[in-house]
């Protein structure tokens, strides 16, 4: 019997026909949504109804669904694209005509649609007839863009450089967003509060979702078993200074004991002026810089099989999915309430400054190993409780479409 057969009675035998049904329909429909977002560099006819009753939807969301040759490491996996995915899959199953564009594709004149879905991004979508949704990713715009300026500034004056900010995000009037009938933030209550106050009462919040977990991550054994003190400095986008890298490298220099490990991974590549200023400060034996290591590859397991915590002083974020993904894995967060993430007693709440980090990573690595490990379990537990919630929202999104 081939292999193929063997699946469909496998999967006949564990969840009847109705169900076995759905799951090649989701896999054919998926694999559809797919390799039209991956084969595409402007806006995308993603799929046409033949339902009399069709309505035609817009999905105006990340830049990486619509871009061919994008070196956006999670092209593949990052969980905005996920959720265009499945944004788009659900909308599809209730008979739409469905386009998809990046955030950003500009056009003098777009065709008629009856529902909008758009994540900010300082430029207007198009309006629709009916419902008009915006998505917003990051904290407050001049609350980001006067965080980051500042630690930019402060880099700056230290390393007598002249750098710019890297994730400046467009200004925004509310005024502006009275034509909206839906506004979503990624983030958590803390991300609210950077939000003008006669705001926060019409934005519903949408937690994010870590890209990756692995089963074998979250083994009991594994997570029993980590190496207390190895850390990583986690980040898959720009903005080093940003996510408070040089204070994770001081904050690490500063504490007198040779068996903590740093390991520095993300992309670097595109920063090098920032790494030029850091070298002296990496060259303690303590910290490894890693570079980008590809999520799920068996270098990507092996590192965080050992690690222990998550180091992310960042300055500000919406709800970062590094930290998340971490979570789900069982690594444990030092960082600041400005990642979105809720700062509770299973995480280690810092601020971005070199003192507080070295008190939170002495702190961290002197629990004790149970201590340790409810405290991952509870990481778990949390990111799993998130997942639920933004199905919850991502449904209520597209409830009158």
């Amino acid at each position: 019997m081939s292999i193929y057969k063997r699946e469909i009675f496998k999967r006949l035998f564990k969840y009847g026909l109705k169900q076995t049904f759905i799951l090649y329909r989701d896999e054919y429909l998926f694999r559809k949504i797919n390799n039209s977002l991956k084969s595409n560099n402007d806006l995308i006819t993603l799929y046409k109804s033949l339902n009399f009753s069709k309505k035609n939807i817009l999905i105006r969301y990340e830049n990486q669904f619509a871009r061919r040759n994008s070196d956006h490491p999670f092209l593949k996996r990052g969980y905005q694209y996920t959720r265009c995915r499945k944004l788009a899959y659900k909308l599809i199953l209730k008979g739409n005509n469905i386009d998809v564009s990046g955030y950003d594709y500009e056009k003098k004149r777009f065709k008629y649609y009856d529902h909008v879905i758009a994540n900010y991004s300082g430029i207007n979508p198009p309006k629709g007839k009916f419902t008009n949704v915006l998505i917003f990713s990051t904290s407050w715009p001049s609350f980001n863009n006067k965080a980051e300026k500042k630690r930019i500034n402060e880099f700056n004056k230290e390393y007598k450089l002249n750098l710019n900010p890297v994730r400046q995000i467009p200004k925004v009037k509310v005024s502006e967003l009275k034509k909206y009938d839906d506004i979503y933030l990624i983030g958590n209550k803390w991300t609210l509060s950077t939000y003008p106050k006669s705001l926060q009462g019409k934005i519903k919040l949408i937690p994010n979702q870590p890209s990756f977990y692995s089963l074998e991550l979250i083994n009991p054994v594994i997570l029993k078993n980590k190496i207390p003190t190895k850390l990583i400095f986690f980040g898959s986008s720009a903005g080093l200074i940003h996510k408070g890298l040089d204070l994770a490298i001081k904050a690490v220099n500063e504490i007198n004991n040779n068996n903590i490990e740093l390991l520095i991974m993300g992309k670097m590549d595109g920063e090098i002026k920032v790494i030029k200023a850091l070298e002296k400060l990496m060259q303690n034996r303590i910290i490894n810089k890693i570079g980008w290591v590809d999520v799920g590859s068996k270098k990507f397991i092996n590192i965080f099989k050992e690690a222990s915590f998550c180091l992310s002083p960042t300055c500000s974020e919406g709800q970062s999915e590094s930290l998340l993904n971490c979570m789900a894995n069982g690594i444990i967060p030092i960082t600041t309430k400005m990642s979105g993430i809720d700062v509770d007693k299973n995480c280690i709440e810092v601020e971005n400054n070199v003192e507080s980090i070295k008190k939170g990573i002495q702190k961290a690595i002197y629990f004790k190993k149970d201590e340790l490990y409810n405290m991952r379990k509870n990481c778990i537990k949390y990111v799993n409780e998130l997942r639920k919630i933004s199905e919850e929202m991502e449904n209520d999104i597209i409830r009158n479409m």
